[in-house]
Parts: structure tokens; sequence; C-alpha cells
């Protein structure tokens, strides 16, 4: 077996071992399960070794997911009986609807075994509570719930929440580029907030910095309906507008340094990342790009495939329990795949192989990957799938790219020439008012399809689609020809 392939199924056999502990298979388990596939490694002798590393790996990620759950644990143990502790504000806080929730991680605490567990806290909008805070509170610990919403709470390593309990702040303690980083998330915000209408505002601000606590319970439902949900989300298409956007700039200013644009430019992209608070799917798209830049600086060829299972490997060992109970890890990863491997075969369909007007029947073979590859997991989680999203997709993404950079100029405009901003804004909020058109009629106009199912029938389609991508994957039959 080739080292590109070794390192594929490598990733993956520890990718997998992290899910098995997550859906309740103890390492004890996953070594039967081992002994149980002794007879395939006889029969696959030519394969014995790369079986026997697999079969460890995936051993491996399932203990490493069974210590982060034991800490885990323990924590939840600690925060149950805390009432009183200090600590500090680890996140830009979010607000909706008159209330500010805050991520706190305890340095001191009525219990001492509680010190580094995190708690949200919840509280009205005064007093006002800031990145880097280090605050004093009193209250009660409710811990997270037995559903999808304790899974959420897991996956982000919170241990509990403190509703509403007496509070002050005594101090901050802000990593100054975190909080300069924050600052500029407020003053793009504010800037778009001065420039267009509550909704148009709050619709731009989602697409650029994945914001998208300014949406109201409505608009929220019908993105859903609408299956555009995704375009909140600093997704793939999100972040390469915004790479290519960056690369532009500086091969410009470093002129024929490549190694020069390549730092810049990644260093803007880690910056963002972390502006709008390391949302997955943006980790994800991010580190791909990433490779993407790397393989062509050092002359070497970029394989998709590795690519993003290397990705989910770092991002598995950062958290071990993102690729079972995160659902944007899930949806981001899939559709990726999706893209990289089921489009191509659908673009050898004759309607979709000829060239179409800007481009859109490319357009319509990738919405349409995307929205195959993430079928099983968005009827399971949200029950909202509908037949009308692939329309509704089209009709936005096309314009998407264009709203993403308009956006971003609107608002440098903003901080240097006022009126030009306003000037421009103008097509801005056209292009949006087009794009929340769609949306608002898609979230009326729409075909569900969400049958009862589980996890075996996913199972079964996705083993279907992979058969398409296997049979039909272009590169494979002209290899064969």
């Amino acid at each position: 077996m080739r080292s590109d392939d070794l390192l594929f199924f490598a990733a993956c056999s520890f990718v997998a071992g992290t899910v098995a502990g997550g859906i309740g298979i103890p390492p004890a388990g996953t070594i039967l399960i081992l002994l149980a596939t002794i007879p395939i490694v006889f029969i696959l002798k030519p394969r014995f070794v790369v079986v026997l590393v697999a079969g460890l790996l995936f051993f491996a990620g399932n203990a490493y997911y069974a210590i982060d759950d034991y800490a885990y644990r323990q924590a939840l143990r600690a925060a149950e009986n805390v009432s009183s502790l200090e600590g500090i504000v680890l996140n830009d806080p979010r607000y909706r609807t008159g209330t500010q929730t805050a991520k706190v991680r305890i340095s001191e605490s009525n219990i001492e075994q509680a010190s580094g567990v995190r708690l949200y806290i919840r509280l009205e909008s005064f007093p006002e509570l800031s990145y880097g805070d280090v605050v004093y509170a009193t209250g009660d610990v409710v811990p997270p719930p037995a559903d999808s919403y304790g899974n959420y709470m897991a996956k982000e390593r919170m241990h509990g929440t403190m509703f509403y309990p007496d509070i002050e702040v005594i101090g901050n303690e802000a990593n100054l580029l975190l909080g300069a980083l924050f600052t500029l998330r407020h003053a793009i915000k504010d800037d778009i907030g001065r420039l267009f209408t509550q909704e148009q505002a709050a619709f731009l601000s989602g697409i650029m910095i994945g914001d998208t606590e300014d949406f109201s319970p409505e608009f929220l439902e019908k993105l859903s309906i609408s299956g555009t949900m995704h375009l909140t989300a600093l997704s793939g298409l999100n972040m390469t507008i915004i790479v290519f956007v960056a690369l532009g700039i500086f091969s410009v200013v470093f002129w024929k340094r490549r190694r020069l644009q390549f730092v810049a430019t990644f260093t803007t992209i880690a910056l963002f990342v972390a502006m709008t608070g390391f949302q997955v799917s943006a980790i994800r798209a991010a580190l791909m790009a990433f490779l993407v830049g790397l393989a062509g600086l050092t002359s070497r060829l970029y394989n998709p495939r590795n690519a993003i299972a290397f990705v989910a490997l770092l991002i598995t060992l950062w958290n071990p329990k993102s690729a079972v109970f995160d659902l944007g890890f899930q949806l981001s990863f899939l559709a990726t795949l999706a893209i990289i491997y089921l489009a191509p075969v659908l673009k050898r369909i004759p309607f979709l192989r000829t060239e179409g007007f800007l481009g859109w029947r490319d357009v319509l073979a990738i919405t349409l990957a995307a929205q195959l590859g993430v079928v099983p997991i968005t009827i399971i989680n949200f029950e909202n799938f509908s037949f009308t999203s692939l329309l509704a997709n089209i009709g936005i993404l096309a314009v998407i790219p264009l709203l993403t950079v308009m956006g971003f100029i609107v608002t440098a405009a903003s901080m240097i020439f006022p009126p030009l901003a306003y000037l421009l804004s103008k097509p801005v909020a056209f292009l949006i008012d087009y794009v929340t058109m769609v949306v608002n009629t898609f979230a009326v106009v729409y075909l569900p399809f969400n049958p009862e199912i589980g996890i075996i029938p996913a199972l079964l389609y996705y083993g279907v689609v992979i058969w398409i991508c296997w049979r039909y994957y272009p590169v494979r039959r002209e290899s064969h020809s």
C-alpha cells in the first residue's frame, strides 16, 4: 500500500475509534472487536500490516476518547457543588433577546476540585461582560441535560450553567491579541449596522463573520426550512473567498515573493478564524486551504482526500468529542467529501457536462453533491430536508462570493472614507434583499422529505454513495482505459 493511502486509513481509523467511544463502546469492547477481526487479518495476509495498524489506531482513538471523557465527567461532578466562584470570561459574550451568555473558566471556588471547570453564565444585559473580565459570581450550577444540548455542551467542554447569578466584575486579564480581534469584530458589526437595516446587517454579519446573534427566530426558521442555514456558517465557500481576497492583496504587496505571500495570507486567515470564535467549519476550511497553499509552495501534489482526513485527525486530537457530537463537524466534512468525490461523478451527466451561463451548471453539480452528502444527517437531526432546497441554493450561491467580497470592501471603506462606503452599500443592500427574497420564497414553497431513519439506513445510504463514487469517478475510469 502506498504511503498516502496508509496515511488516509490511519487517520480514518483513529477518528473512527473516537466515534466508537462517543456512541458508548468502551476500550474493552474495542479490544473484543479487534479480536473478532483476527480471521480477516489472516485472510488478508498481504495487507496484514495495514489491518494491524488500522486496528491499533482504532483502539488508540477509542482510548483517547475514554481518557478525555473520564476527565470531563470528573469535572462535571466537581461543578455540581459549586455555589461561588471567581473566574475569567473566555469568549466574546453572546447577546440575544435581552440576555448575555458568557463562557467562564473557574480559577477559585468553594470546591477545590473545580479549578479549571468551565461554566456558561447567563444573565441579563447588565452588567455587560467582556472577553477577559475577571468575575465573582454566586449561584447554583445546573448540570448539562441528558439530550442533544448536553452533548453539545460536552463537545464545547462546558460543565454546567449558572442562570442569573449575583455577579461582580473585579478585573480584566484579556489576552491582548484576542482582545484586539474581538474589538475589530465589534467594529465591523457596528459599521455594518450603520450602513444597513437591522435585517440586512444581521445577514451580512452572518455570511462575513458567522455571527447569527442578531437573527430573529423567525428568520432562522426560514433559513432552516429553505435549506440555506449553511450560509451563516463560515464554510468552505466563505473561507475560500476570504483566502483568495487575502492572497490577491498580499500578491501585490509581496510581489514575486511566494513565501511571504503564503505566510501573510495564512497568518491573516488564522487571525480571522480566531476573531470569529474558532468555528469548526472555519477551522476545517482554513486548514485545507493552508495545505493547498503549502503543497504549492513546496511543489508537492495536493491530495484532497488525505488533506480532509488529516484535518479531521487534527480536530479530533484537539477535541475527541467533535466527530460524534459536533453537527458542524459532520456536515462540514461530509459536504466537503461529497464535493470532492460526488460532484465530478455528477458532472459526467450530459446535462451538467456542458458549460452554462456564469458557470451555473458547475454550481448546480457542486450544490447537488453537497446536499446529497448531508441528507441523512439533515433528516435525522433537523427533520427539515426539502427537495426545493437545491433550487434555493442555486439561486443564492452564485451571488454569495460577490456579496461577501463587497461586504468586506464596504466595511474597509467605512473605516477610511465613509461617504464611499455609503455609495457602495446600495448594491450590497440590493444583493442582500435578493438573497432574503429567495430564502423567504423557499421557506414557503418547499417539498419536505423527512422519513424516520436510524443509523443503519444512513450507513446503507452512504454505502451506496461510496460505491457510486468508486464506480464512476472520472480519474478511476480513465486510469483503467
